[in-house]
């Protein structure tokens, strides 16, 4: 059967056809196995009294939007070419980890 699927994607995508991935492939014993080791570690390694310093202050993730600034003093030019908006630059984390957190 995965032959026929696999068969059918690629005719899609021959097509230009939009393939939807499966969002939620099943995993393996290792790969439980894995997480449940990274879980274990990061609870064992961390002491949940002191923050994560690497997301507070500054490098906190940014929940609201910031309004547009008005007036703010230009120097210089942007290329014509050159549209859209700065967002951020760096990791903005939308949901807690599920076994701990890296810098990067």
């Amino acid at each position: 059967m995965g032959e026929a699927v696999a068969a059918a994607e690629d005719a899609l995508k021959k097509e230009g056809a939009v393939v939807v991935p499966a969002p939620r492939p099943s995993k393996g014993v290792a790969s439980w196995a894995v997480d449940l080791l990274e879980r274990l570690a990061v609870r064992l390694g961390h002491d949940k009294a002191k923050p994560l310093h690497w997301l507070s202050g500054n490098f906190a993730p940014v929940r609201d939007e910031t309004p547009p600034a008005a007036g703010l003093p230009v120097r210089g030019h942007l290329p014509e070419c050159l549209n859209g908006e700065f967002v951020r630059v760096g990791p903005n984390p939308k949901f807690v980890p599920v076994a701990g957190y890296h810098w990067y």
